[in-house]
């Protein structure tokens, strides 16, 4: 019994949010126990690929950010999918068997085309030409910060709306209670304060 499903190839038709639910609800495999087979991991041993996981969540928020779109829209962000073979992510997932029913409806076309008894290696070979065309970390750096530049600059402007002071003594509480009230989403006033910080640069930045 072999892996024939891995993690990563789940990431390339699922959202993150259900490759990590799959993986709570169902765990995934990795390695060999004594006896050579599959090793099931345990849920304190799970830590190592939702590290991962999270660090692909927030590009994918970023990545719906950026083309106005949403998960309820069915498209999962593929071409911010890293093809460093290397990770855990290609070594983590499930026998052909003992797939999560969350991602039963995508792994078949995966398993029939590539063949249950092709290696990942073959696999990688498919799709190693991915890597290539994605954007260097430096454009890719450069698209976030001016997004966040965006972000903050159109919070503030919400802000003089509402007619509140960023430098007032207590408008993070404030502005706590108004998220809070609207959206039942609790909010620190640490977190707001550091927000608040960026919003003048951002602004005069957009203004260039």
């Amino acid at each position: 019994m072999n892996i024939d499903y891995s993690v990563a190839q789940a990431l390339m038709h699922h959202s993150v949010g259900t490759v990590a639910t799959a993986i709570e609800q169902h765990s995934c495999y990795h390695g060999r126990d004594r006896f050579g087979r599959l090793r099931l991991l345990k849920e304190n041993e799970q830590e190592e690929i939702f590290k991962l996981l999270e660090g692909y969540y927030i590009q994918e928020r970023i990545w719906y950010l950026e083309n106005n779109s949403s998960e309820e829209d069915g498209e999962v962000p593929s071409d911010i999918f890293d093809c460093n073979f290397e990770l855990p992510h290609w070594h983590f997932g499930w026998p052909k068997d003992d797939i999560p029913e969350l991602l039963k409806n995508s792994c078949d076309s995966i398993i029939d085309s590539i063949g249950v008894d092709e290696s990942i290696a073959e696999f990688k070979d498919k799709y190693s030409k991915r890597k290539s065309n994605l954007p260097s970390s430096e454009v890719r750096d450069e698209i976030y910060t001016k997004a966040k530049y965006t972000h903050l600059a159109i919070i503030g402007a919400f802000i003089r709306q509402c007619k509140l002071d960023i430098n007032a003594k207590n408008v993070a509480n404030e502005i706590a209670l108004i998220v809070n009230q609207n959206t039942g989403w609790p909010i620190s006033n640490k977190t707001i304060t550091n927000i608040l910080k960026q919003i003048p640069d951002a602004i005069e930045r957009k203004r260039k």
